[in-house]
């Protein structure tokens, strides 16, 4: 029964948040563009993995140059990898 309500408040969240498969928690700081928040990963299948996830703030989505910037360094972060 835990588990099939767990499943629909992530079924929920879902719908609601703009993020899919990230269910946003706090917000830990912000800077000159973008926030970060503590998130956790769960798409389907029931595996869950907490990450942070970086948005752009509303006011720099009509910026092409800012979201540029932004997306150049999601790629370049997606390509770290530390043991850590």
């Amino acid at each position: 029964l835990m588990v099939t309500r767990i499943r629909d408040v992530v079924r929920e969240s879902r719908q609601r948040d703009l993020l899919g498969k990230y269910v946003l928690g706090n917000r830990l700081g912000a800077g000159g563009m973008a926030e970060v928040f503590e998130a956790t990963y769960c798409p389907e299948g029931g595996f869950e993995r907490r990450v942070a996830v970086k948005k752009i703030l509303p006011a720099f989505l009509a910026n092409a140059d800012a979201v540029s910037l932004f997306r150049r360094e999601a790629r370049l972060g997606a390509g770290l990898s530390h043991p850590n």
